[in-house]
């Protein structure tokens, strides 16, 4: 050590220029960021030019020691911005795509150093010089991928995939071609075997390795901790804290990233393969589920078993709506992308991201670069090497003809399965005299539609643009390009089988993402909502005054978005049969009121999780329709957000595929919970007890006993609220599907009809047992409003009985039909 080395740093107030200087380099580089990004996705590029601008290259207003310190708080934003690409990816997506990636990395790597010999006529460059360029251009920036990426939000879509894989081998390779180019340039020294294999052979062995310890030690180890939560509370209050997932991701980053550069691997590749192992452990490993349930108590707010309640967004949460709680209760997010945003994601978006893209621009020469024969030297080299960028798309350009076939067997698919008949009670009766449940939709069995395939429709749509100035209109499915070939767009079908397409509209602006089965002993004892009135009762209150508001004032009351979504277009709200619902949903004079609501619960539940199926079903090019990225939280629009009570009783906000994928865990727990849902052959049915309607309540049960709906035929006093429950958390699953997802995907599979059928047959069979109130439907009281206004429910029905006819009467003149 020098002998006049301080052994301190004195501390002295930096200098108002230098505050000045740094802070506003800082400012700029987060507006100019926000500014491109919202424009032209390009954010980095702004960043990049306030580094030249502010550093050595430009004006020179930060001295060497910031920027160095620049340099290195901005490559420690590198590293976090590839681990945050591993953790967003799907190994199964990785793998599917692994030959694609191959492909575009080599493409990446070869087309830019064999055109970069070009240089070598254009400024008698040597070889290693041009071998030289070509290198350091062949090689992907990591940083400028993943955020290129995720500002576009294609991390999680195929083409993300793919780059990003690409972007890693090519890194892997430029690293190697680091070692032979350095090797080259010193004189004397020649190549030599270990120089070149060393960083490859590590690389490669540092992949390979990693799935190794995560199958065979991880795995085990995450079963063996299961097991032993489940002894110790202890060990689950440690492992269930976000402080312990944080230190183990961050150990897991820095062990990686530490090895691989000590080993001589790429320390990008490390911070990749963390992430991408911390998503494996996320995605892939059976956890111990969190969600079970907690013992009833006495006090009226710990009965638990509601799932959640849905409020307005903005509005104070009503005492009755806290009181509802979860026996499934979401276990705390420790998955690495959670921990990822709640540690990470602000630091590295604001400070050290923006640092490592300004760092670049330090050290870019600009000075030096606008010579005129360098400039238009530079700018041949520079197309050449966007034309071989650019030849890396030809391998994701699909040449395969659209397979309409499938988009067929889809619907085909859905013909069999979503039932609208009377099949069966709600079990289903065994050859040994015994009975099951049909509670799995993937087990139900398929049976048609009951009734005639819908005529084909005679009317066509009025333009929107005949509306008065400042009335909605709706819109243009035509314009909403499907996500793949599956959908609509194969030949044409005879009017009848798809709904028409208006034209001269705009386009619909985004609405903006199974386990075991657990069961309960218990129900909820939920209070009773009070009987407020509904959204659309409460518009026309005024009626005995003779101050009717008009059919515009209402649907402005609905704060509805414009133009309207798609589904208030009368067009599209058809059927895929005619008839009245009604009679699917009267009780037969033979079966017992809880037989029937018993049997209804099973039928809806098994109809809708048909749809929920489509919306979680893993595309090829990536994630499922209904993801994170996509549905954020399980809402019906921007007014109405559904959240999930905690093991806190404090309402929290899920992806709409957590929370449905938790309600459906919860509901087939109910369904196949036998003290609620009895199978005894003795009492579930007429069939089996003729005697249930006519014999006294004194001789089936104890003369002290209350009377309840279900108690004739063996369900618990319980029963009615656990079905009352069911039905509102299936309502609030259709309700997304309509506000996030209609056009996308059920338009475009051509399902929109099938959706049609089932919602509006649920909505009939809630109201009319009472399963849901007035003011529970206010998400989809516009859609209840139409279907009154044009004949889908009749005059005597309780559905009916809740809609604002003069609300559904505008929806109609706005679709360009009348009644």
């Amino acid at each position: 050590m020098p002998s006049d080395t301080l052994a301190s740093l004195p501390f002295h107030e930096p200098p108002i220029a230098t505050i000045l200087v740094q802070s506003s380099l800082l400012i700029c580089l987060n507006v100019v960021n926000a500014i491109l990004d919202n424009v032209l996705y390009c954010g980095l590029v702004g960043q990049i030019l306030l580094g030249i601008a502010w550093g050595t290259p430009g004006a020179n207003w930060l001295s060497s020691n910031v920027e160095r310190a620049i340099v290195q708080l901005g490559y420690l934003g590198l590293l976090l911005l590839v681990y945050e690409g591993g953790l967003s990816t799907s190994l199964k997506a990785v793998k599917a795509n692994l030959s694609i990636s191959v492909a575009v990395a080599l493409t990446g790597i070869s087309l830019p150093i064999g055109l970069s010999f070009v240089l070598k006529q254009l400024t008698r460059a040597t070889y290693l010089q041009c071998f030289a360029a070509g290198a350091s251009l062949s090689s992907t920036s990591l940083g400028t991928t993943f955020t290129v990426l995720g500002t576009s939000g294609l991390t999680t879509s195929r083409l993300g995939v793919v780059l990003s894989s690409a972007a890693i081998m090519d890194d892997v390779i430029g690293l190697v071609l680091v070692q032979v180019i350095a090797n080259f340039g010193r004189e004397g020294n020649s190549l030599s075997a270990p120089v070149v294999l060393r960083p490859l052979l590590v690389s490669i062995a540092l992949a390979l390795f990693a799935p190794c310890v995560c199958f065979v030690l991880v795995k085990p180890a995450t079963k063996w901790l299961n097991i032993s939560r489940a002894r110790c509370s202890l060990i689950t209050d440690i492992i269930g804290s976000e402080r312990t997932a944080l230190a183990a991701h961050v150990s897991i980053l820095l062990c990686c990233v530490a090895g691989a550069s000590y080993a001589g691997a790429s320390n990008l590749l490390a911070a990749y393969i963390a992430g991408a192992s911390i998503a494996w452990w996320d995605n892939d490993v059976e956890h111990r589920e969190g969600d079970t349930a907690v013992p009833e108590a006495a006090s009226s707010m710990n009965h638990g078993d509601a799932v959640e309640t849905s409020h307005p967004r903005g509005n104070a949460e009503s005492s009755d709506d806290r009181a509802e709680s979860a026996s499934i209760r979401p276990r705390a997010d420790l998955s690495g992308s959670h921990i990822y945003k709640n540690f990470f994601l602000q630091p590295v978006t604001r400070i050290l991201r923006p640092f490592f893209f300004a760092s670049i621009g330090f050290s870019i020469p600009i000075r030096n670069m606008f010579a005129r024969d360098i400039v238009w030297k530079g700018l041949v080299y520079a197309a050449l090497m966007c034309l071989a960028k650019l030849a890396c798309g030809i391998w994701l350009i699909r040449l395969s003809v659209p397979r309409v076939a499938v988009r067929s067997g889809t619907r085909r698919w859905f013909r069999e399965r979503v039932s609208l008949g009377l099949n069966h009670f709600w079990t289903l009766a065994t050859p040994d005299g015994g009975s099951r449940h049909n509670a799995n939709p993937a087990a139900a069995p398929s049976s048609s539609p009951d009734g005639s395939e819908a005529s084909p429709e005679q009317q066509q749509n009025a333009a929107c643009s005949a509306n008065a100035p400042g009335n909605a209109s709706h819109t243009d499915p035509s314009t909403i390009k499907p996500r793949n070939a599956r959908f609509r767009g194969g030949p044409a079908k005879p009017s009848g089988q798809k709904s028409p397409t208006p034209t001269g509209v705009q386009a619909l602006p985004p609405d903006t993402p199974q386990g075991n089965h657990s069961s309960t002993n218990f129900a909820p004892k939920v209070p009773p909502l009070p009987n407020s009135p509904s959204l659309a009762q409460t518009i026309g209150m005024d009626e005995s005054s003779g101050v009717m508001p008009s059919g515009d004032d209402i649907i402005n009351n609905y704060i509805l978005p414009r133009p309207l979504p798609l589904w208030l277009n009368a067009n599209y709200v058809k059927h895929i049969v005619k008839g009245n619902f009604m009679t699917l949903s009267a009780r037969p004079k033979t079966v017992e009121q809880g037989e029937w609501i018993a049997h209804q619960v099973v039928e809806h539940y098994r109809n809708l999780w048909n749809f929920v199926r489509v919306i979680h079903e893993k595309e090829e090019d990536g994630p499922s329709i209904c993801n994170p990225t996509t549905c954020p939280r399980m809402s019906a629009g921007s007014n109405h957000s559904f959240t999930w009570l905690n093991n806190r009783r404090e309402p929290v906000e899920l992806p709409a595929s957590e929370y449905m994928a938790l309600m459906q865990r919860w509901i087939s727990g109910k369904i196949d919970d036998t003290t609620i849902f009895p199978t005894d052959p003795s009492g579930v049915s007429y069939a089996h007890n003729p005697n249930i309607i006519t014999t006294p309540l004194s001789q089936l049960s104890n003369p002290g006993e209350a009377d309840y709906v279900g108690k004739r035929s063996g369900f618990p006093e319980k029963f009615l609220e656990v079905c009352q429950m069911i039905f509102r958390q299936m309502f609030r699953v259709y309700a997304h599907l309509y506000w996030a997802h209609f056009t996308e995907p059920f338009y475009h599979l051509n399902l929109e009809k099938q959706l049609n059928s089932c919602f509006s047959h649920f909505l009939l069979t809630a109201t009319a047992l009472d399963m849901l109130k007035p003011q529970e439907l206010e998400p989809m009281q516009a859609l209840i409003d139409l279907w009154a206004a044009n004949g889908t429910f009749p005059p005597e029905s309780k559905a009916y009985e809740y809609a604002n006819l003069r609300a559904g009467e505008r929806f109609l003149q706005l679709s360009g039909m009348t009644q």
